[in-house]
């Protein structure tokens, strides 16, 4: 169940151990992945590796990260090649007229 914000306000070391993100600081924290549901990275100390990446995408975890003003400068987010918008599942299969105006058309 995904329902936790982890927010690190303070220098840190974050990697993957098994099924969970490790955060290293004066004492280091796991959270189990399955669990979090955003990350927000609020400080220029803190760094992570392409393992923690590669969990949170797949996860479907958000990660955010702040500048020197603590607003959000960038984002993270998980990529899904095949899925598709729920709406729009089987659009492309239904068309069967050509564009009238399609480039490369006289």
């Amino acid at each position: 169940m995904v329902w936790r914000s982890v927010v690190i306000n303070q220098p840190a070391r974050l990697r993957r151990e098994h099924f969970a993100l490790l955060i290293e600081q004066q004492q280091a924290a796991r959270v189990p992945f399955e669990d979090i549901a955003v990350v927000v990275l609020n400080n220029r100390e803190i760094t992570l590796t392409h393992p923690v990446l590669s969990a949170c995408a797949e996860y479907g975890i958000s990660l955010f990260s702040t500048g020197d003003n603590h607003q959000p400068n960038g984002v993270f987010l998980p990529f899904f090649p095949t899925a598709a918008p729920p709406g729009c599942k089987g659009c492309n299969s239904r068309w069967t007229n050509p564009l009238p105006n399609a480039p490369g058309r006289a």
